[in-house]
C-alpha cells in the first residue's frame, strides 16, 4: 500500500473530528486511558497555526488517518514532556489511524517513511507520547526508531515520552 500526505483542508474539520471519535471509542473499549479526541475548535486553531496535519492516504483518495506536527510547541507541553534540553523540538500528537487498518502495518510504514519525507526540517527532535499503559503503540514507537526519553506523570495516569533526530541525506 501506498501512502500519500497533504496538509488538512478546512473542509476536512468534520472527518477530522470523526476520525478522533471513532479512534476514542476503539481505545476505551481496550481499556486505554488515552485521550485522543480533536474538538472543532482545536482543529481550527491547528490549521490556522504554524501546525500542520497531515492526512494519510491509501491508493484511493479516501483519507485513513491523521497526526499533528507542531513545528513549535508550546513552552508548557516542552515542559510537560521534559524536552527543555533537547534543542529544537517538532512535537508530533494526535497520531490516529481508522480502526478498521490498525494492525497492518500502515503505522510503521508512515512513521517510517512517510512522515520523514514530509517534514523538510534537519536537526532537530521528533518527539511524541502517549499513554504509558499502550504497549502496542510504545512497542510501534520503538520499531520506528524513536527511544524513551522517559515515563512522566500526567494527572492520574503517565505518559510515556518517546524521541527520535530527524534524519535528511
Amino acid at each position: 500500500m501506498e501512502l500519500k500526505v497533504r496538509l488538512v483542508e478546512i473542509n476536512e474539520l468534520e472527518f477530522m473530528i470523526k476520525l478522533s471519535q471513532s479512534v476514542q471509542i476503539w481505545l476505551r473499549n481496550r481499556s486505554s486511558l488515552q485521550e485522543i479526541e480533536v474538538s472543532k475548535q482545536e482543529a481550527i486553531t491547528a490549521i490556522n497555526r504554524e501546525i500542520a496535519y497531515f492526512i494519510l492516504f491509501m491508493d484511493n483518495p479516501a483519507p485513513i488517518g491523521m497526526i499533528l506536527v507542531d513545528k513549535k510547541p508550546s513552552d508548557h507541553v516542552i515542559s510537560l514532556l521534559h524536552l527543555e534540553n533537547c534543542g529544537q523540538v517538532i512535537f508530533l500528537s494526535k497520531f490516529m489511524l481508522d480502526p478498521d487498518y490498525i494492525g497492518q502495518g500502515i503505522g510503521e510504514q508512515f512513521l517510517n517513511t512517510v512522515l520523514p519525507n514530509a517534514i523538510p526540517i534537519t536537526n532537530q527532535i521528533l518527539a511524541l507520547d502517549c499513554w504509558a499503559g499502550n504497549e502496542n503503540l510504545r512497542k510501534l514507537y520503538q520499531k520506528c526508531g524513536f527511544t524513551l526519553f522517559g515515563v512522566f506523570p500526567e494527572q492520574d495516569w503517565e505518559i510515556a515520552v518517546y524521541v527520535r533526530p530527524t534524519i535528511k541525506d
